[in-house]
């Protein structure tokens, strides 16, 4: 998904296991590309105090979202669906906005990564934060365990 949306193109998901579902929301979600063309979202009954009675969006195994599993699509629901990215202004404006925005996070990312690791070497080797709470979990751990088989104390 990585390599589609740094592109800035329009991408079409259909999901086949594990975490594609997950995926394919998302796009949905940046209004990059489609997830299918039919389908509705479960929705789950949330009791809070705050809202009783409230029908929340369930989003993280929500298969009945968008394209089904490619094993149900066809032919022509994909054609569909890669019709509409190419048609759809929106769509294409979208994805080439979160394509740019995608690409200067990533070189964003260098100098930040090489600054982070800096810090966390000068503040936490180099000062002794890291051996400090080394010593301090071992210590929560040795006072927690009751099992004489865990603990360092005989």
């Amino acid at each position: 998904m990585n390599a589609s949306v740094r592109s800035g193109k329009p991408t079409i998901i259909v999901p086949c296991v594990f975490d594609q579902f997950m995926h394919a929301e998302r796009v949905n979600q940046l209004g990059i590309g489609i997830w299918g063309i039919a389908g509705k979202m479960f929705m789950l009954q949330r009791n809070t105090t705050e809202t009783p009675n409230k029908k929340i969006p369930f989003l993280w195994f929500v298969y009945g979202v968008g394209m089904k599993h490619i094993s149900k699509e066809t032919p022509t629901s994909i054609a569909a669906a890669i019709t509409k990215c190419v048609e759809s202004e929106t769509i294409r404006a979208k994805a080439e906005e979160v394509g740019a925005a995608f690409r200067q996070e990533e070189q964003e990312a260098k100098p930040k990564l090489v600054q982070f690791v800096h810090d966390y070497f000068r503040d936490y080797v180099d000062g002794g934060l890291y051996k400090d709470m080394v010593r301090e979990l071992r210590e929560k751990r040795e006072r927690k365990c009751c099992f004489s088989c865990c603990s360092k104390k005989a």
